[in-house]
């Protein structure tokens, strides 16, 4: 417990010193861990799942009710969703990487 511990204060952190306005990560178990100990900590660091992150991002349930007013059009949200799923696809291809480059 104490090395786990250590680890995630060492997280929250590196990630308030980034700025960061919230934390996003596909991973449950960290989000929860990371979201208690920020909590725990009293730290600006709210936490978010990918999925949610994306479908706010993305207008959600507006883009969605905007789409089916367009009929016959491929519904809005579902194209965009899948704009920033690629381009949080690029992005994490790039951090993978710039850390094989460490």
């Amino acid at each position: 417990p104490d090395i786990s511990g250590a680890m995630v204060r060492d997280k929250v952190a590196a990630a308030c010193a980034t700025g960061c306005d919230r934390l996003v990560s596909a991973d449950c178990g960290c989000l929860l861990n990371i979201g208690h100990a920020a909590r725990h900590m009293e730290a600006p660091l709210p936490v978010e799942h990918m999925a949610s992150f994306l479908w706010r991002r993305t207008g959600g349930d507006q883009a969605r009710a905007q789409g089916a007013k367009q009929g016959g059009r491929r519904d809005a949200a579902q194209e965009a969703s899948q704009e920033a799923a690629q381009e949080a696809a690029q992005y994490a291809a790039q951090y993978a990487a710039q850390g094989d480059a460490r």
